[in-house]
């Protein structure tokens, strides 16, 4: 029996914070208005938080909430709808968000591009700032196309802000970004080891506290914690796992992770591993490459691809170098894209012997006792 880690007495309090900030991004939020700091909420996917960061604003993760009943929102979208246009929107028409000064966001989907017209028309005191972004990624001219796009919002941003763009504080802050994505990869791969002391809803905290706190607050933090963990002998996890999907970060859906005897080994999903998976290059020119970065994302479903079966050996090659047991695929309730890609993924994961579980899930869910029990008939089918 392989014997339980004992965990650093430093490691808990860094634990609690990211838990704090995870839990509690409202906190954030008010001690950055105290600051005098102005924040701009960025809905998924791959807003340039980079972009608001050096024009000295607050860049804020807007995802939706859990358990939160779309009373307000359903005056703009159906029942039928994706969770996290209508939670989003809902928070902010209960007045969860007020204090931010704009939002943004990509137009990537169906469900974005109706959430931008949508919002407009609900809060006008709130201005969405759109961002669109070529699906056509591969040539130049998506370059000079999204580099234009950059600069049209960041002339929003100064005239929000009331402070012009420097490239160099751009450079600046794609280097540090860099380095949080940097850490949050790091500390994926030893979190999938580190299972006693990592569970999948710790593990879920400590990244999405990145979606509210200042990254300088946030990376010391996270390169410690990777530092304390780093110490510590391997410990392999009975049952490692690959989880993809929009997003995973139910506390009831993460405990039966948990529960099942999980350990989240690798994910693919747009909320954690999609989102810091590539850095922003170097470059004489900061704004090419943001928009460098963007185009170099790749194996998303949201995004196109020439070739049809990259995605599916993205997946596979991610659940063999974690030394994952299995995938689940948690997909969010009528999510189009997902849903019309998991046949072939499924397909292709089949072929390669690699057992998959899908679980539907969405973010007005409250009681999640049928996911408990197929993770559980998973992790027994897994052995």
């Amino acid at each position: 029996m392989t014997p339980t880690l004992e965990k650093p007495e430093e490691m808990q309090p860094l634990l609690d914070w990211f838990a704090q900030t995870a839990d509690n991004p409202r906190a954030q939020l008010e001690a950055a208005l105290a600051r005098g700091e102005k924040a701009v909420g960025c809905l998924p996917y791959f807003a340039p938080e980079e972009l608001i960061h050096a024009m000295g604003m607050r860049p804020f993760g807007l995802w939706g909430t859990g358990g939160l009943s779309c009373s307000l929102s359903a005056g703009y979208f159906p029942p039928f709808y994706c969770s996290l246009a209508r939670t989003s929107l809902e928070l902010a028409l209960r007045g969860s968000l007020r204090g931010l000064c704009a939002v943004t966001g990509t137009l990537l989907c169906d469900t974005l591009r109706p959430l931008s017209q949508n919002w407009a028309a609900a809060l006008p005191g709130l201005p969405f700032l759109p961002l669109a972004c070529p699906q056509q990624r591969q040539e130049v001219y998506a370059l000079t196309y999204f580099r234009s796009q950059l600069e049209g919002l960041a002339r929003r941003l100064e005239e929000l802000g009331g402070r012009p763009l420097d490239p160099q504080a751009l450079q600046n802050s794609l280097e540090v970004y860099n380095a949080s994505r940097a850490a949050r990869r790091r500390f994926v791969a030893l979190a999938g080891w580190r299972g006693g002391l990592i569970p999948p809803l710790t593990r879920c905290q400590v990244l999405k506290a990145a979606l509210f706190a200042p990254v300088e607050e946030y990376l010391p933090r996270l390169t410690r914690l990777n530092r304390q963990l780093e110490a510590l002998p391997d410990q392999p996890p009975k049952l490692p796992l690959t989880v993809s999907g929009i997003l995973c970060d139910s506390p009831a859906l993460l405990r039966a992770f948990e529960g099942a005897g999980f350990t989240i080994a690798a994910d693919d999903l747009a909320q954690e591993s999609r989102s810091f998976r590539v850095d922003a290059p170097q470059d004489e020119d900061p704004l090419l490459a943001l928009a460098m970065r963007f185009c170099a994302q790749s194996a998303d479903p949201l995004l196109y691809d020439p070739d049809p079966a990259l995605r599916p050996r993205h997946l596979v090659r991610l659940v063999r170098e974690s030394g994952s047991r299995g995938l689940v695929l948690v997909l969010q309730q009528f999510c189009d894209v997902e849903e019309m890609e998991w046949p072939a993924l499924k397909a292709e994961l089949d072929r390669q012997g690699i057992p998959s579980l899908v679980i539907g899930a969405d973010q007005e869910m409250t009681d999640f006792g049928q996911a408990s029990t197929l993770l559980e008939a998973f992790a027994e089918r897994l052995g």
